[in-house]
């Protein structure tokens, strides 16, 4: 399994999403979706989800990215996401 490196503003890290997983629970909270259309994944709250992909715009929490590993490391380190990051 190779390890991908994700750089990040400020930092890089070597990430592995599938030892992150079973390493740290915050990852449970969430749903990922990717929008081919968009080109961009999101990373949806459980709670949130079906508000979601109804259409809602009563949604929060909800974080976007062109890349899963940028997602995955701002869930895994919320005191590091810009206010405006939503």
């Amino acid at each position: 399994m190779k390890l991908k490196k994700l750089s990040l503003p400020n930092h890089t890290h070597t990430l592995n999403p599938y030892i992150q997983i079973s390493m740290n629970n915050n990852l449970y909270n969430y749903v990922f979706w990717h929008n081919t259309y968009e080109e961009l994944w999101y990373a949806i709250p459980r709670d949130q989800y079906t508000n979601f992909m109804s259409g809602h715009l009563e949604y929060e929490g909800v974080f976007k990215s062109k890349n899963i590993d940028t997602l995955v490391y701002m869930i895994n380190n919320p005191h590091e996401i810009p206010t405006n990051a939503n």
